[in-house]
């Protein structure tokens, strides 16, 4: 599968719009057509945010020969995985401990790691890990 074809996959698994999609990136929809059309002058800083809009790693976009480092996807997993934590955190009447918050969040990036090993195309979902989250602070909470 080309990239082109990788990307208005994953606009589509997200359940975004061309429009919305141009809309977050700022940019017009022709162009978010145009990546969907031929996207062999797409830069790595629009596949990061893409990747980032779409819930997803950046490696998912290419085939198995592109290496993406390992710390470039790590620090995309974090940031969701944080956001996941503190929305959760945010609903709570007792806020939990800080240690309880980083316990939460390294094992979202864990499981989320794993399974994007199983199936890099998964795209992360945080109402997913929203009884996750709070069977963490639960943990953290007894401990």
């Amino acid at each position: 599968m080309e990239l082109h074809d990788r990307l208005r996959e994953a606009r589509k698994n997200s359940g975004k719009s061309v429009n919305q999609v141009a809309e977050d990136l700022g940019v017009s929809r022709i162009q978010i057509w145009r990546m969907e059309k031929n996207a062999d002058f797409i830069s790595v800083e629009r596949l990061k945010k893409l990747a980032d809009l779409y819930g997803r790693p950046i490696q998912s976009f290419f085939d198995d020969k592109v290496e993406v480092s390992e710390p470039e996807v790590s620090y995309q997993i974090i940031g969701m995985a944080f956001e996941a934590v503190e929305a959760v955190a945010s609903r709570m009447a007792e806020r939990p401990s800080p240690a309880a918050l980083r316990s939460a969040a390294i094992a979202v990036i864990k499981t989320q790691q794993k399974r994007w090993a199983d199936n890099p195309d998964l795209r992360f979902n945080p109402e997913e890990f929203t009884v996750f989250i709070e069977n963490e602070f639960e943990a953290k909470r007894e401990q």
